[in-house]
């Protein structure tokens, strides 16, 4: 797809990109990170735009560039249903529970799910809380690391396997340095610059390559 040249100069970009994102963390970490709250809750502050654009910043991601677009792509517009759905249940949160929870959260200091669902309907609720949430973020977590490692492999020619590796070091520190105020914030300049952008081009050249 890419000759040598074409991919140093990509793979440089981008993983230039990736030590930029874990500075941008120790930056914040280091200066705008001060308590318990500010790391795991990022401070409980955070406004209505950077929250919609940490939405859009996560959503456009791997499931999308690994799933709902390769079968649009393949299968037809029939896939825009997966997006109404999706729609239609965050419009109902964000009018009916959102601030609701949000409200509560502030009160009793919660930090996850967990948390509410043992306030609200005791301590036993916790655990299947817990494994439900568990399950869908090995998922989601799995897909951004292997939509990473296809951007390492695309552009850099890194092995899928060790490009993997690198993809949940590099994610993973990123979060340990900033917590949550970090990467809402990164979230929400990536959530500002990808609906404007046309990615997914490259995995479909990947898909029809011979």
């Amino acid at each position: 797809m890419y000759d040598a040249g074409q991919q140093m100069v990509l793979g440089t970009i981008t993983i230039s990109y990736f030590v930029f994102l874990i500075l941008v963390s120790v930056w914040i970490g280091m200066t705008k990170i001060h308590t318990y709250d500010d790391y795991n809750v990022a401070s409980r502050n955070v406004g209505l735009f950077p929250l919609i654009l940490t939405y859009v910043g996560t959503a456009i991601g791997g499931s999308l560039l690994l799933g709902i677009m390769t079968n649009g792509y393949s299968l037809g517009m029939g896939q825009q249903w997966f997006n109404i759905a999706i729609f239609v249940a965050s419009v109902v949160m964000a009018v009916f529970f959102v601030k609701r929870i949000r409200v509560l959260g502030s009160r009793n200091n919660y930090v996850t799910i967990g948390d509410f669902t043992a306030h609200r309907f005791g301590s036993a609720a916790r655990l299947p809380t817990t494994v439900s949430v568990l399950t869908a973020y090995c998922a989601i977590t799995g897909m951004q690391f292997v939509s990473v490692a296809l951007i390492l492999n695309v552009t850099a020619n890194i092995d899928v396997t060790l490009a993997i590796f690198i993809a949940w070091v590099m994610l993973t520190l990123k979060t340990i340095f900033g917590g949550l105020k970090a990467v809402i914030w990164q979230d929400a300049v990536h959530g500002t610059i990808q609906p404007g952008s046309t990615g997914g081009g490259a995995w479909r050249e990947r898909v029809d390559a011979p």
